[in-house]
């Protein structure tokens, strides 16, 4: 396929969709919402999760990490 032929399928598929106010408002509302729903999602802290720790090293070093991790 050339790209003039692709150039006039996209050409009539743009008309088709400013015609169209029903797919106009689809294009331009869902990846908006998207957008927002998704800067939300990621933006969501965790607090308070619990978590266990099993420590085999039991050595000081191993304690001040858990220390760390759970002092958080």
């Amino acid at each position: 396929m050339s790209f003039r032929h692709i150039r006039a399928i996209a050409i009539k598929e743009i008309n088709h969709i400013w015609r169209d106010r029903a797919t106009l408002i689809l294009v331009l509302v869902t990846p908006t919402a998207l957008l927002f729903l998704m800067a939300y999602a990621l933006t969501v802290e965790l607090q308070h999760v619990p978590i266990a720790v099993l420590d085999y090293g039991r050595s000081a070093t191993s304690r001040a990490f858990i220390q760390q991790i759970t002092a958080g």
